[in-house]
């Protein structure tokens, strides 16, 4: 009679790996809707802002100037921050990664469990949480596409 292991071998050999199949299109949208219904709440709730100070005539040019320039100054004074929100954006178009996928970056690894504006949280299979700015991301390996 084989041992356990010289079966599991056996059965391996015989059945052959199954053949890559694309990561189904749903999961993208899972992934990319959360972060897109939280850029399009955040711009309406500003304009509804704008448009109830215009429709009480309050003047609100200069406020925009002013945030204009506010924003100007925390766009140069927050270098790390733009790096992690264009280095988020290119990983996501690239779909580099998704919700639920196995990944190793250079720092962590885990199953993806959520993706923000600046960074994604891996939790380990041991429970570890991890979260992993965008920037900070050299190299990602998925271990749950083509398998």
């Amino acid at each position: 009679m084989p041992s356990r292991s010289g079966a599991s071998i056996a059965e391996n050999i015989r059945c052959p790996a199954p053949k890559a199949t694309p990561p189904p299109a749903h999961t993208r949208l899972e992934t990319l809707l959360p972060l897109l219904a939280g850029l399009a709440k955040t711009g309406i709730l500003i304009l509804s802002a704008l448009t109830i100070l215009l429709i009480l005539e309050v003047n609100v040019w200069p406020l925009v100037t002013g945030l204009g320039v506010f924003g100007l100054a925390i766009g140069l004074g927050s270098q790390t921050l733009v790096k992690d929100l264009v280095s988020g954006l290119f990983f996501l178009l690239n779909d580099a990664f998704r919700l639920g996928e196995y990944i190793e970056t250079s720092g962590a690894k885990g199953t993806v469990e959520k993706i923000s504006a600046r960074a994604v949280t891996l939790r380990h299979s041991r429970g570890a949480l991890a979260t992993v700015p965008y920037g900070q991301i050299g190299k990602i390996q998925n271990y749950s596409r083509d398998w």
